[in-house]
């Protein structure tokens, strides 16, 4: 019955018993106030700053149409040596070879099955696609991470193959076994990766760049520069050459280069399939065509003043479309850079020196445009004396 009658209690009654209790406190004047209390703390508060780490690891090719490029290789990576296995061993030096083609620059001279090098637009040579990875074994020269130091870049190893191997790892061990795969330039850095001393007409090479960018997602710009050239002196044929131009160092002009997101192959295709094999935040594949996967193109000059200018070229984690897009936490990006000296220039560049800078540069994404600011440090040119 009582619980009857309170639920009965209308509005009015209500207000009416609470402004009687409500009389009666403020009438008593003073007195002991009992109250419910109860008090929430959040203690050990903490503001910890965010971090930005980009790696990288890399792998360089170079010809120089030594005899044996064209060594064809058996599948567990050794060279065959019988040569009466069949009748392919046209250079004479004990192994079956695979046929490379003269293209000089002829982008109609690359046969159907066969790939382009250094680019399909402007091939110096056409590749069996079959052969390709002997090809680039073949040509390899310098590499990070490579153990063994046989010039080819060891296997980047995954954080569930880095698990898989060691059971006894915990989360952050794994990571930081996985992160140790790569470089910290220049602190891991023992000598230019792009070193050479007697490049002739008709010679090419490229070097792979890995990108990896941890902890924080971000925009990146490809960097570097021109450092120093040089002509060190004219030869007697280089200053009877009707293209040399005195105080020039042609080798700039002459010298084309290519960048592009590649596939992580190390060679420019019709087709690049770029992915982010790794990601933690955002696992991404995007196919690319040969001119979204571009980034520029042109002579040595050309490319390396466009990479001085303010942070560089920016990079677009997704270039077919607009705006630029960021880059997410652990990404795992390629970039390549070729150069090639055509068939068609001689002596006008004789022992002209050029020594360049390539390098990255990230910002955090949140609370940025990608603008870009000032980097740490920037190349400069020098002026040929």
């Amino acid at each position: 019955m009582t619980r009857d009658r309170r639920l009965e209690l209308s509005r009015r009654h209500v207000l009416a018993a609470v402004g009687g209790v409500g009389a009666a406190a403020a009438g008593a004047g003073v007195g002991t106030s009992a109250y419910f209390s109860d008090s929430e703390e959040v203690t050990g508060n903490r503001l910890v700053a965010g971090e930005l780490d980009l790696m990288v690891d890399w792998a360089e090719h170079y010809s120089d149409w030594s005899v044996d490029e064209n060594d064809d290789r058996v599948s567990e990576g050794v060279f065959d040596g019988d040569p009466d296995e069949n009748d392919t061993d046209t250079d004479g030096d004990g192994v079956d070879d695979f046929d490379v083609v003269t293209t000089d620059g002829d982008p109609a001279a690359i046969p159907s099955g066969y790939v382009g090098i250094p680019t399909p637009t402007e091939p110096l040579v056409a590749v069996p696609a079959e052969s390709l990875d002997d090809f680039q074994a073949n040509t390899a020269t310098e590499a990070y991470p490579d153990a063994d130091g046989d010039g080819r870049q060891d296997p980047i190893l995954s954080r569930d193959q880095i698990a898989t191997a060691n059971p006894g790892f915990d989360p952050e061990e794994i990571e930081a076994a996985y992160r140790d795969q790569f470089a910290q330039v220049p602190d891991d850095l023992e000598a230019p990766v792009i070193a050479l001393d007697d490049v002739k007409p008709g010679d090419f090479g490229e070097v792979t760049f890995s990108l990896h960018l941890f902890d924080t997602p971000g925009y990146l710009w490809l960097t570097g520069g021109l450092v120093d050239a040089s002509e060190n002196g004219v030869t007697e044929p280089e200053a009877d050459d009707p293209d040399e131009a005195d105080g020039v160092v042609e080798l700039l002009d002459e010298v084309r280069a290519a960048v592009w997101h590649d596939d992580g192959d190390n060679v420019l295709e019709a087709e690049e399939v770029v992915s982010s094999p790794h990601a933690v935040d955002q696992p991404s594949n995007v196919t690319l065509t040969a001119e979204e996967a571009r980034i520029t193109s042109g002579t040595l000059r050309e490319v390396l003043a466009e990479l001085s200018s303010g942070n560089g070229i920016p990079l677009d984690a997704d270039s077919r479309s607009e705006p630029r897009d960021c880059y997410p936490n652990s990404t795992t990006r390629h970039v390549a850079f070729a150069w090639w000296l055509p068939v068609d220039h001689a002596n006008e560049v004789q022992t002209d020196s050029v020594t360049f800078d390539l390098g990255f540069y990230t910002e955090q994404c949140r609370h940025n445009d990608g603008g870009g600011l000032e980097p740490e440090a920037t190349a400069t040119e020098t002026t040929p004396e």
